[in-house]
């Protein structure tokens, strides 16, 4: 049974609204299965503690995950993450490896949404909305993070740099 949708103004709007308060909702969960990557291989290769940070750099809620694993969650700025772990006590190829985490999770991620947005009709059509917007959160985060960019924070000036650029890195030496 095919469904017709008149597309007027003013839905488009409503679309464009939830749109954008879904992506609310959906860049903190696809910034946490990003960071995720990378913890998984970093609390599989040291025995150091592994802190996941989703949103700024200081505050927000502590919620332990493991004895070793700790996520630091603040709703400001909660597109940025950052997987914390004892970085130099790692071989380059290991830190390349955690590194590629995080890329990896996301592209699990939008390979995952695509499966499930393509392949069942069970679906319903605003399950379907928010597998689009689950699979662009995800998306954009794997190009921003896999691309070798270096960003500026515009409040402490801080530079952050992505995975790709990261990794890139590590392979120069």
């Amino acid at each position: 049974m095919d469904v017709i949708i008149e597309l007027r103004p003013e839905f488009c709007l409503l679309i464009f609204i939830a749109f954008g308060c879904l992506l609310k909702v959906c860049n903190p969960v696809a910034v946490f299965i990003h960071e995720l990557g990378h913890a998984l291989p970093a609390l599989w290769l040291t025995k150091d503690k592994v802190t996941l940070r989703i949103g700024r750099e200081y505050g927000g809620w502590q919620i332990p995950i493991t004895r070793r694993c700790t996520l630091t969650l603040h709703m400001r700025q909660a597109h940025l993450g950052y997987c914390e772990y004892a970085k130099r006590s790692l071989p380059v190829i290991f830190r390349i490896t955690v590194a590629l985490g995080g890329p990896f999770a996301s592209a699990c991620a939008v390979l995952a949404s695509v499966i499930v947005l393509v392949e069942p009709t069970w679906v319903p059509l605003t399950g379907k909305f928010l597998l689009v917007v689950f699979f662009y959160a995800n998306l954009k985060l794997l190009i921003t993070s896999t691309l070798p960019l270096v960003y500026r924070d515009h409040r402490s000036g801080k530079a952050l740099v992505s995975d790709g650029f990261d990794i890139i890195t590590m392979i120069r030496g």
